[in-house]
């Protein structure tokens, strides 16, 4: 509570106010290095929890701006005339993490084929209403280590089949078979995320018609990660966000395979020795090429089935003024936004 009360600011914006679980007031910073302070005297953020009363009140006018709109809200916000719905790009993947330590997820060709049997382009058209693309690896497109010729997997059952049965899965009664085991599993997410959650259903109904039997399950988003971190699933769906240094070691290390983020468990050892090579480059030509390698072996060996790179949405009134959200954030020019009057009603 003391370095609350106390808080040492260089910012734009001073801390006015923080009442916990309720509201954050910032004061235009009149110390401000820059002689250009801040437009706006005061910005509050409130604390409301529930989206769709997000929603409503910013339509209503007691909210000016919302950081995050569901894709679920958007068509509804950008046909609102007192409303703008900003779209801009995002810095984040979502993904299936696969545990290598359990077959038969230990088996890349059994990866491939549940990529292949999963329509991700359909999930990105129900759950984002366009509002998204297809991931085919960690590097999102767009960004300057993206190898340029890199596509996702295509939606192929029939090649999915195809992979099962080179890898020993037999038809038995509705669920492939191997070694008289069927192949079912537990695909997990956070229950306080929507587009997942129903992500799930849509994933379990689009491998039931490959022969695959998978059992949706939703947690709290620690009691999950505290689960992955223990390798304690057979499938998780989950998300991460890139920073500029794009370092993957976290998340596809073997270093990292006890304890860290890689969930999976995942090994590779060329992948090791490329993602130590790219820490140590002292040029993006020198890191490139390393990078479109890591990518080939990640897009080969599917530790992960990428599933989408989210747009980022957010909404203003038409009051506020110079908004320009970017990757970084949706607040990304605070000290620049002005408001004026609104314009009369009819």
């Amino acid at each position: 509570d003391w370095f609350r009360d106390h808080m040492a600011v260089t910012g734009p914006f001073r801390l006015g106010a923080w009442r916990p679980g309720q509201e954050v007031l910032l004061e235009r910073n009149e110390r401000f290095y820059d002689a250009e302070r801040p437009r706006l005297d005061r910005v509050r953020f409130r604390v409301v929890p529930d989206q769709p009363a997000q929603v409503e009140q910013l339509i209503a006018g007691s909210l000016d701006f919302l950081p995050a709109v569901p894709p679920q809200s958007a068509a509804r916000l950008a046909a609102t005339p007192e409303v703008e719905l900003l779209v801009f790009p995002g810095r984040q993947y979502d993904y299936v993490c696969w545990n290598t330590l359990r077959p038969p997820f230990d088996d890349p060709q059994v990866r491939r084929a549940l990529t292949l049997a999963i329509d991700r382009q359909a999930l990105v058209d129900t759950l984002w209403k366009g509002y998204a693309r297809v991931a085919a690896g960690p590097i999102l497109a767009g960004v300057w280590a993206r190898k340029h010729d890199l596509a996702p997997w295509p939606y192929d059952p029939g090649e999915a089949r195809r992979l099962l049965a080179a890898s020993g899965f037999r038809d038995g009664d509705g669920v492939v078979e191997r070694d008289g085991k069927p192949f079912r599993f537990e695909l997990d997410t956070n229950s306080s995320n929507r587009v997942r959650s129903e992500a799930l259903v849509l994933i379990q109904e689009q491998l039931r018609r490959v022969g695959i039997d998978a059992e949706p399950r939703t947690y709290e988003i620690q009691t999950l990660t505290e689960r992955n971190v223990r390798h304690d699933f057979d499938a998780t769906l989950s998300g991460w966000a890139i920073d500029t240094t794009l370092d993957l070691r976290p998340y596809f290390h073997s270093s990292e395979a006890d304890g860290g983020y890689n969930f999976g468990a995942y090994r590779n050892p060329e992948l090791d020795r490329l993602i130590e090579a790219v820490r140590r480059a002292d040029a993006l030509a020198d890191a490139q090429p390393l990078f479109a390698r890591i990518q080939e072996i990640l897009h080969a060996e599917q530790p992960y089935t990428f599933l989408w790179e989210p747009q980022r949405l957010a909404a203003a009134r038409r009051e506020l003024v110079e908004i320009e959200p970017n990757a970084l954030s949706p607040l990304f020019n605070l000290s620049r936004w002005w408001r004026r009057a609104p314009a009369p009603r009819g």
